[in-house]
């Protein structure tokens, strides 16, 4: 009987430790766990707050260019706009340009607004105020131009569809708007023409001119 006794509480003795062993391997993995848990959640409050600062970053950069790209649009239209003024004398000839956004993709389609009405300067309006324009722009990207252009400023019959005549003097107006902006801008500018253009040549500093001679050329200045 005491025999029995004894092996009875030997048994659950035996039964009490092996409790008191998965208890502390237990406790030992919830350790473990707890640790994990708690590292993540250190990792994932920092990860919010990475994509937090990303976005308002992202935010700001988004602010900037668009705040950018408006004030470059508003700078070609003033330019423009005076330079239209200068040559054809008529104040209620603007140039209107207009973004479009797809996704990633930005295009821009330029207008002529005159009386309250948009005209695509591609159709429907004459060479010479595309010329006018187009010289105008490319002079606001030299402008704008990071770092500053610092070589002399090359134009290629620039204005062959502008004409001066006894009613205007659209082109002579054009030459001396390219005069003032030289000055201004305190560039050079060489104008390539294949004609002799009395307007052209009053409005520069030096004019120089190619013959030929024996099937050689030669260069000249007036």
């Amino acid at each position: 009987m005491l025999e029995d006794l004894k092996k009875s509480v030997e048994s659950k003795i035996n039964i009490f430790n092996q409790i008191e062993e998965c208890y502390k391997k237990s406790k030992f993995e919830y350790e473990v766990l707890d640790k994990k848990i708690s590292d993540n959640k250190v990792l994932l409050e920092n990860q919010t707050k990475n994509i937090s600062l990303y976005e308002k970053s992202k935010e700001i950069i988004n602010n900037i260019i668009l705040k950018t790209r408006n004030e470059a649009i508003e700078f070609i239209e003033n330019i423009v706009n005076c330079a239209l003024q200068d040559v054809f004398g008529n104040n209620k000839l603007k140039l209107k340009l207009i973004l479009k956004t797809e996704g990633a993709k930005t295009s821009i389609s330029t207008f002529i607004e005159e009386n309250g009405e948009l005209y695509d300067i591609e159709s429907g309006r004459g060479g010479g105020l595309r010329d006018l324009v187009s010289t105008a722009i490319l002079l606001c990207c030299r402008v704008m131009a990071k770092p500053k252009i610092e070589c002399p400023l090359l134009l290629d019959e620039s204005f062959k569809f502008l004409h001066s005549t006894k009613e205007n003097q659209f082109k002579r107006n054009a030459f001396l708007f390219l005069q003032n902006v030289a000055k201004k801008l305190d560039t050079q500018i060489i104008l390539i023409t294949g004609e002799t253009d009395k307007d052209a040549i009053n409005a520069a500093d030096n004019v120089l001119y190619i013959y030929k001679k024996n099937n050689e050329s030669f260069l000249g200045k007036l």
